[in-house]
């Protein structure tokens, strides 16, 4: 058995592989993740003009690709196993939920299945590039997670500016 300071030695230097759900490759750039976030949709105000935001309360990567292909393949899956009629939400304050249909306020926080693009740097993603809707569920087909705490929120929250469908 080694010693206590060769083990940490070793979990240190130990390279891990990130691999794709679909096909079992080796994922290198860029990077792509299907995520259940608890967002919440606001406004401000930039360069005078009010501008939609969205601010994400908690995010947890569910699946991960090594490309769009492998992405697409696995989509009818995750629809199925999620149970949704639509897909694809517009990016409305108020839409309708991807199962049930009833209208979802998501000026409140609420549960959100995105795609996410990005490149990642030392198991960090860096700078995400594309981000793509799947789904948005009411309070009563899933629960939104609630942040840890404040701090957490202020730290996790990112405001993208709001998706068009054009």
């Amino acid at each position: 058995m080694a010693a206590p300071n060769q083990l940490k030695e070793v979990l240190v230097t130990q390279k891990f592989t990130l691999r794709c759900r679909v096909c079992h490759g080796v994922i290198g750039q860029p990077y792509i993740s299907l995520d259940r976030q608890t967002q919440r949709y606001g406004t401000r105000m930039w360069q005078g003009q009010r501008q939609g935001t969205i601010t994400t309360l908690n995010c947890q990567e569910m699946f991960r690709y090594d490309s769009q292909n492998c992405r697409a393949l696995h989509e009818p899956q995750i629809v199925a196993e999620l149970k949704l009629k639509t897909t694809h939400p517009g990016a409305e304050p108020v839409t309708p939920c991807s199962r049930c249909a009833a209208p979802i306020d998501r000026t409140l926080p609420h549960v959100s299945y995105n795609y996410l693009e990005g490149e990642m740097t030392d198991w960090t993603i860096t700078n995400i590039t594309d981000s793509t809707e799947l789904a948005v569920l009411c309070r009563d087909c899933e629960e939104p997670d609630a942040p840890a705490t404040q701090t957490a929120v202020a730290a996790a929250t990112v405001d993208q500016p709001e998706r068009s469908r054009a």
